[in-house]
């Protein structure tokens, strides 16, 4: 398909420089989101309202503002609001929607890496507490 390798493009100098993830995740976030729902699971849409503005940010970020309006944004053809998560989480790679601050964003190495050894932490924890209780059970049983 053309428009998944389609990539968004800027020039400086006279050189062409792809946007960075970060760039297209900014222009999403300067978007005023105007309703959002999320469950248990994550985000379920983040809506923002149908202006000249807000459609020129998203062409920024999309291929096609139509096919992304068609299949993602807007599929009931209401007009009113359109949805931008599926452009932060596919077309800028966010990693996260940030309820309280209403915004996407992208964890960085440093923060992927502590989440990680925080898992690691909590599961070594986990794993000790169980070899005791393990070790409890048998020298009564």
């Amino acid at each position: 398909m053309l428009s998944s390798i389609f990539k968004k493009v800027k020039i400086i100098g006279g050189i062409k420089m792809e946007m960075t993830n970060q760039e297209k995740l900014d222009l999403i976030n300067s978007l005023e989101i105007v309703d959002v729902d999320m469950d248990c699971e994550g985000l379920i849409y983040a809506h923002v309202e149908y202006s000249p503005e807000n459609l020129a940010i998203l062409g920024k970020v999309v291929p096609n503002v139509e096919d992304y309006l068609d299949d993602y944004g807007d599929p009931e053809h209401e007009g009113e609001v359109f949805d931008i998560s599926w452009a932060a989480f596919e077309y800028a790679k966010a990693d996260i929607f940030q309820r309280e601050e209403g915004k996407f964003a992208i964890f960085s190495k440093e923060e992927v890496m502590d989440m990680y050894m925080e898992e690691r932490e909590k599961r070594l924890n986990l794993e000790s507490r169980y070899q005791k209780l393990k070790r409890q059970i048998e020298a009564v049983g």
